[in-house]
């Protein structure tokens, strides 16, 4: 049988200073307003083939992310803070890429399954350096606004993705996959080792994502 839970949000914790509240624009259907807040559902005991079902059913559908650990499901509908957050760490990590000439291929919120760990994911961002494989992303990206219910740690060690980055706090914290199934949190990404992550995630702390990239950009740049 199974069981639901509705979190509508659970444990909210701004990381950071929110940005402005984007105002609401009128139109044929009247005032159309950005989420503020995560919006979450978690049901247990769901059987994989349920799962599958599920995410297949709703196809490509936009914002809701689904993960899936060991019979719990959770669907996140993420809010405005959310995604500004997720966004600014993109746009400043892909700045980063460019300037620096490092190949990498980013594939957003890309549904990854693994089914003889009972496992399934979409991360915030996820990325390949260098040559793209058919195995799970090199990095992915997880902001941590709002709590899950579900082990972010444990459901991609599963996965098997080499590093998992989780914003956190004003603090992006790189998490790296050992021998023994189990990630630790590291200094320096092995996948980009020359990122000075502690400097990004102070970019990252910048209310404005425009302001933000050129300034991450100038200060990239003046390093050479």
């Amino acid at each position: 049988m199974l069981s639901m839970v509705a979190v509508a949000p659970l444990g909210f914790m701004p990381s950071l200073p929110l940005p402005p509240r984007p105002r609401a624009a009128r139109g044929g259907g009247g005032e159309v307003e950005a989420m503020q807040d995560d919006q979450r559902m978690v049901i247990h005991n769901v059987p994989w083939e349920t799962y599958i079902a599920i995410t297949d059913a709703l196809g490509e559908r936009a914002g809701l992310r689904v993960c899936y650990c060991e019979g719990t499901l959770e669907l996140m509908g993420p809010g405005y803070a959310h995604e500004d957050t997720k966004k600014r760490i993109s746009r400043l990590l892909e700045l980063y890429a460019y300037l620096s000439d490092v190949p990498i291929h980013g594939l957003g919120s890309m549904t990854y399954r693994r089914k003889p760990r009972r496992r399934g994911a979409e991360p915030d961002e996820c990325y390949y350096v260098g040559k793209v494989s058919k195995g799970p992303p090199h990095i992915a990206i997880e902001v941590a606004i709002s709590r899950s219910m579900i082990d972010k740690l444990s459901l991609y060690a599963g996965l098997g993705v080499s590093e998992l980055w989780i914003w956190e706090g004003g603090h992006l914290g790189v998490h790296l996959l050992g021998k023994s199934g189990n990630y630790r949190e590291v200094k320096r990404s092995r996948a980009l080792p020359d990122l000075d992550v502690e400097e990004l995630s102070s970019f990252v702390q910048m209310p404005d994502q425009n302001a933000a990239v050129k300034a991450y950009g100038k200060q990239l740049q003046k390093k050479g």
